[in-house]
């Protein structure tokens, strides 16, 4: 049984016997030029590797440094509140 967890609206990490999937949605286009949602698969051993690569996307859509830093505060304000 995989298991799943929700990081943004276009991210999520699948966990199973391997390791961890992380799966991005995106907005693509077919042969014919019509909008269509895509998904693109990126595969690691841990699920600190795929919360990593999804700042790494999010971060992407930063305009400037301080955007950045702003993106990694509140990455950080989530995770700190995750009881292990």
């Amino acid at each position: 049984m995989k298991q799943q967890v929700r990081i943004t609206e276009t991210l999520k990490a699948i966990r199973d016997r391997n390791g961890w999937t992380l799966e991005e949605t995106y907005q693509a286009e077919d042969k014919d030029g019509n909008p269509k949602e895509a998904t693109r698969d990126y595969y690691y051993g841990t699920l600190g590797q795929c919360l990593k690569k999804s700042l790494d996307i999010n971060c992407g859509g930063c305009e400037d440094l301080a955007g950045v830093i702003e993106l990694i505060s509140e990455f950080t304000d989530l995770t700190e509140k995750i009881k292990l």
